[in-house]
């Protein structure tokens, strides 16, 4: 079996995991999940302000990681932080800083890699 069959082979299976060595060749294959979506919404209302010692919310593209913070809602004198709940990729930004958003409106769309 050459490395491209093997390789197919590998992609179509349910396999995880793969490490083989053969006449003194190696080879180590992993195989990640399907990525998924991930749609944060507005845990409150208030006005879309930046996180906490940051100059812009985060961009299309930016790798962020579980529990950072995204951005705050401001209301009256308080804040809440909108954190990301998985790490993944900024797929989509739905706000715009200081527009007033409402409980339960898409604020950013992620795209979570799952790992085995």
């Amino acid at each position: 079996m050459n490395h491209a069959s093997l390789l197919q082979f590998f992609k179509r299976s349910s396999f995880t995991y793969l490490a083989i060595e053969v006449g003194g060749e190696s080879m180590e294959l992993k195989q990640f999940g399907p990525a998924r979506d991930i749609v944060v919404c507005s845990p409150g209302v208030g006005f879309v302000a930046l996180p906490f010692d940051s100059e812009r919310l985060p961009g299309v593209g930016e790798l962020v990681r579980q529990g950072q913070v995204l951005m705050r809602l401001r209301r009256f004198k308080s804040y809440v932080d909108v954190v990301a709940p998985s790490d993944g990729e900024i797929a989509r930004v739905d706000v715009v800083l200081g527009q007033f958003y409402e409980f339960g409106v898409p604020l950013v769309h992620l795209r979570e890699s799952i790992a085995p």
